[in-house]
């Protein structure tokens, strides 16, 4: 049992190493698709950055690891989460010893090796762990901030359009005596219209280009869903793509998007209603709706039901990136930005 983080190596994976990687993430029930190489290296070839993942090891074992993203700003190192991804937490093999405080103390040596070497090699580094991850007190006692995000997860399996809120209800029943349809589709570059759409009317960056998201439907083939919804005459209305992660048994809403120009209410919820029974019918017992820090958007993802569910990023900014950051703030306030 490893219990001296002396005794601990951490170091960047290379290319070679990866099915070892895979390996420990595909015998770990508490891994998501998100930790996956086939993931990691869609995102960055399909996104150009680059992606790496700090691993832990005792001797030759691969114990532990973090995918992360690294570029630079102001000149100075960092080390984040990847783009339409989550997360990108903090993966950990289970122990030989069964005892609770032995495994809590494993879990801290190692991830008290893991948050020194990324803090020791950038200037700033940031950390957002899956549900499953709720220990982070490591981090914690080297400093680094920490706070808490939510998601929504929705049990399809017993998902039950009676059960939804009246007004929920009455929305998709409007939109399908109106003629509204929901169909599969493969367009990715079609798909994309409805959620360019959505970006530029909150004034949001928009995440990726529609030949993106395309490569990314080539890359992952029937794990990558696209949804359309469609008007009574056939017009495009909304889209929602969700990455299956079959064998876990989980769905992720990684995008989504509505033409409100349409004048099509409901158009939304309907998609997202046909899309739990779609995703039921190929397995899935989960759909996590990724993300509900937003008021607007974590007010309509709970209207669709499901437990809010709580998880952690932690972030570690060195002395130097927080002055640089500073200063770059201030410059941008003295211009009117």
């Amino acid at each position: 049992m490893i219990t001296d983080r002396s005794k601990l190596q951490v170091r960047f994976l290379r290319f070679e190493e990866y099915e070892r990687w895979d390996a420990m993430v595909t015998a770990l029930p508490t891994a998501t698709i998100f930790a996956e190489s086939r993931w990691l290296t869609a995102v960055a070839e399909i996104m150009a950055c680059d992606v790496r993942i700090a691993a832990v090891f005792s001797d030759d074992r691969l114990l532990a690891g973090a995918p992360v993203r690294i570029s630079r700003r102001f000149g100075m190192s960092m080390a984040a989460g990847l783009p339409l991804t989550p997360t990108n937490s903090c993966i950990i093999t289970t122990g030989p010893n069964a005892y609770p405080a032995k495994i809590t103390s494993r879990l801290l040596t190692i991830t008290d090796a893991l948050a020194r070497f990324l803090q020791s090699h950038f200037d700033y580094v940031i950390l957002t762990f899956d549900p499953e991850l709720q220990d982070i007190r490591s981090f914690n006692w080297l400093d680094w901030r920490s706070q808490a995000l939510y998601t929504y997860h929705v049990d399809i399996v017993k998902a039950d359009l009676a059960a939804l809120p009246r007004t929920l209800r009455y929305d998709i029943r409007h939109a399908e005596k109106t003629g509204m349809t929901s169909e599969v589709s493969r367009d990715f570059l079609l798909g994309h219209a409805p959620i360019a759409k959505t970006f530029a009317r909150k004034g949001v960056p928009l995440p990726l280009a529609a030949e993106q998201l395309a490569a990314f439907g080539e890359r992952l083939g029937e794990d990558l869903l696209l949804l359309l919804a469609r008007s009574h005459d056939g017009r495009l209305i909304a889209s929602d793509i969700i990455l299956l992660d079959r064998p876990r048994k989980i769905a992720y809403v990684l995008l989504a998007g509505c033409d409100t120009a349409a004048k099509c209410p409901g158009a939304a919820f309907l998609l997202q209603w046909q899309s739990f029974i779609h995703c039921r019918e190929l397995g899935i017992e989960i759909i996590d709706q990724v993300g509900a820090e937003n008021k607007e958007i974590a007010t309509f993802k709970a209207e669709l039901g499901g437990r809010l569910v709580p998880y952690f990023q932690v972030s570690k900014a060195g002395l130097r990136y927080r002055l640089v950051n500073r200063l770059a703030m201030i410059g941008e306030r003295a211009l009117g930005r």
